[in-house]
């Protein structure tokens, strides 16, 4: 990675003269380069359709990796955090695997999170053919993006810091689980976080400083630049009635500038935060491009894992537990794999049965849309070195946040529970040409889906709105294919399936608030038009009925890539995130979340991982 630090250190060479201005030409023309490439990649590219990349050529030869104290499976949000935690401990030795590699200096552009999603940093996991949403897809199936990287999916995100709502937290108190009520996770935001205490003059911020912590690893900043729709949008929620607010204190029903992990217009990931300051430790051993294939389990005991790395298969030893914190998906892959699972299933794959437990039967997401409208502003258009020059100062199009601008949290009707929005709506800006459209590919649209739902008059500035269900009433599955590690699962979101219809009619609701947002005041001063959808399945149905937009949720409503609850605690873990039946062996990831939260799920999971920490810490008696 060419670091930060280069300019800085050739100013003290030479000055203001040449060296610089020839310096940063250097950094500039790199960055060009690198954007352009990307970009050609990223056409070309194709997701993998397996995972037999990894493959060794044998099955027989096997090399002792030796021992450890602990086993962390999974490098993400939460893995990174207990990696870095328990290595504090200095006689305790700690092996990291994670299969995907370290996060370069195009992942690091915020404006880049959908463009690096056609990339090896993606799983690129397909969800089967559905039959209740993602119909305007290819094959009806919807992508399921999942981060590989040291990092995990906060290496390819959308960068969004938002912890959830107190409510959520106490729902899930509630189901039994009373260490994990607000007042309880409530210390471990704080701990992660090193947030603002104040913000720029002249943009309306709120920041409730007595919740949130000043020290911890976690960066998190407020994004920039602040794009022309975002007074409007602020100012049409303020019409509305609704309050700036900050929506990390505990969330009531508000908008706020969107809180993100950047750090002077770069991503900062869960790598940076947590990996990169231990990754010096001697007692840390990080072993990347390496995926794990099983557990091992000796009479109901978690003794170490088997992994592939280079060609070769290996097996190491954990003396104290294994962590698996690999996400919704490969999480509960890789414990069916090793015989903890439900009964049937695991028989039809002629997997030997460990413990009978329902892993990866009740996969939740939040699901989405995206509106797209007009307004009268005048649409920026720049050479990409312009944007890029720009970015090197920490500001401009390509510093902006992936698709967060500002969001929203608001309740429904349908949610009967007090001070538990159930709706998130987010302003996505339109930052010019700083960005090449890659949608329909990442969004595995087809063609007639493409051309009718994001048809826009090129003469006008188009931004978008999304539109997220936050209380999933739907649940689906992740299954296995086969027995072998390297086939994909079979991941079958399963979304607006609930019996009484919540989820599809809390969606609805979210479209008419967004519709009234449009005719505020506020709004109306860049003249805001809906670009109303065109779908061949719509296009007989009244335009803008209920009936309408319902065809259009079930054509493009899709998984918004926060799923949870495959090894959600009560059903495959405990409290403290044992699993049932199988000794020294934790799941630590949002695999474990019994319900979705008011929020993404990146701050959550950072925050599971300090918790966890500190809850092994304390079962060995150590601080």
């Amino acid at each position: 990675m060419i670091p930060n630090r280069v300019l800085i250190l050739t100013i003290l060479l030479f000055g203001s003269g040449y060296g610089v201005e020839d310096e940063e030409s250097n950094l500039v023309d790199y960055y060009e380069k690198l954007i352009n490439t990307e970009y050609e990649n990223a056409a070309k590219y194709k997701w993998d359709k397996n995972a037999k990349r990894y493959k060794p050529e044998s099955e027989k030869q096997n090399t002792d990796f030796g021992t450890y104290d602990f086993i962390i499976v999974g490098s993400g949000s939460t893995g990174s955090v207990i990696a870095n935690r328990l290595t504090e401990i200095n006689n305790w030795n700690v092996l990291l695997i994670e299969a995907g590699g370290y996060e370069n200096n195009f992942t690091e552009i915020p404006a880049m999170t959908a463009i690096s999603l056609l990339s090896d940093y993606n799983w690129g996991f397909m969800s089967v053919p559905q039959k209740t949403s993602c119909l305007g897809m290819k094959n009806q199936r919807c992508p399921f993006p999942r981060g590989r990287a040291l990092g995990g999916t906060t290496v390819v995100n959308g960068l969004a810091y938002s912890r959830g709502s107190q409510e959520g937290f106490n729902q899930w108190a509630k189901m039994g689980f009373s260490g994990w009520s607000y007042d309880k996770v409530l210390p471990y935001f704080k701990k992660a976080e090193d947030y603002p205490t104040g913000w720029k003059e002249g943009q309306e911020i709120v920041i409730d400083s007595d919740v949130h912590g000043k020290d911890g690893p976690l960066l998190v900043t407020f994004s920039e630049p602040e794009s022309k729709e975002y007074p409007n949008y602020i100012g049409g929620n303020e019409d509305l009635g609704y309050k700036v607010i900050d929506v990390n204190a505990g969330i009531d029903e508000g908008v706020s500038k969107a809180p993100t992990n950047t750090q002077n217009g770069r991503r900062y990931s869960a790598y940076k935060a947590y990996i990169k300051p231990a990754e010096t430790r001697e007692n840390l051993k990080i072993m990347s491009q390496s995926y794990v294939t099983k557990l091992i389990i000796e009479n109901n005991t978690a003794t170490g894992v088997r992994f592939a790395y280079n060609g070769k298969y290996y097996t190491a030893k954990a003396s104290k537990e294994v962590i698996v914190s690999g996400g919704s998906v490969s999480t509960a892959q890789l414990l069916m794999l090793s015989g903890i699972g439900p009964k049937k299933h695991l028989k039809s794959k002629k997997i030997n049965v460990i413990k009978d437990l329902e892993v990866g039967s009740a996969l939740r997401d939040h699901i989405g849309i995206t509106l797209y409208f007009s307004s009268n502003y005048t649409l920026e258009n720049k050479q990409l070195r312009e944007y890029v020059q720009e970015f090197l100062k920490g500001v401009g199009g390509l510093a902006a946040p992936g698709p967060n601008d500002a969001f929203g949290f608001y309740q429904t009707h349908i949610e009967t529970i007090k001070d538990y929005p159930d709706v998130e709506i987010i302003l996505v800006p339109n930052f010019g040409n700083a960005t090449k459209d890659f949608s329909k590919k990442i969004l595995n649209l087809k063609d007639a889906t493409y051309k009718t739902y994001t048809k826009q008059d090129p003469n006008k500035r188009i931004f978008k709105i999304d539109l997220f269900g936050l209380h999933a009433h739907s649940t689906g599955t992740v299954r296995l294919n086969s027995n072998s590690p390297f086939d994909y699962p079979l991941i079958d979101p399963n979304l607006l399936t609930d019996k009484d219809n919540k989820d599809i009619n809390t969606l609805y609701e979210a479209i008419n608030m967004v519709m009234k947002l449009i005719q505020t005041p506020s709004m109306k001063k860049m003249d805001t038009q809906l670009v109303i959808p065109q779908l061949p399945a719509c296009k007989n149905l009244k335009k803008l009925s209920q009936k309408f937009w319902k065809c259009v949720i079930k054509q493009v409503g899709h998984p918004v890539n926060h799923p949870v609850g495959t090894c959600a605690m009560g059903q495959v873990v405990d409290e403290n995130l044992k699993v049932y039946g199988v000794d020294k062996l934790r799941v630590a990831d949002a695999s474990i979340f019994p319900l979705t939260l008011t929020g993404h799920p990146n701050a959550p999971c950072v925050m599971v991982g300090e918790k966890i920490s500190d809850i092994i810490k304390s079962f060995y008696g150590v601080n």
